[in-house]
């Protein structure tokens, strides 16, 4: 909860080009609600951050995805699990969610 967002936030405080503490940020505001502090456009810019300061970072574009497939942009997702999969081509998490997801 607040000890983990806190510590978070500290992470991204010591080291603001720290890919890992953007992505756990991310995961966390996708879960915490919007009325929370959290939401999925918060959640979408720090998994932006952190694909901006590591792009090979296939977590990144699997929550990304798992992120905009929520908000309806399913091409936007499925771009973002094909990079994922580019990167970690047997990543089968990533191809769980390629495939689960609308093609428009």
């Amino acid at each position: 909860g607040k000890r983990a967002r806190d510590a978070v936030n500290k992470a991204i405080e010591l080291d603001p080009k720290s890919g890992r503490a953007y992505l756990a940020r991310g995961v966390g505001n996708y879960y915490l609600p919007a009325g929370l502090g959290g939401g999925l456009d918060k959640a979408v810019a720090d998994f932006r951050k952190a694909l901006e300061l590591h792009p090979a970072n296939s977590d990144g574009w699997l929550w990304l995805g798992i992120a905009l497939r929520k908000q309806g942009q399913n091409k936007a997702a499925r771009e973002a699990f094909t990079k994922g999969l580019q990167i970690s081509p047997t990543r089968t998490w990533i191809k769980q969610q390629l495939e689960k997801t609308p093609a428009q």
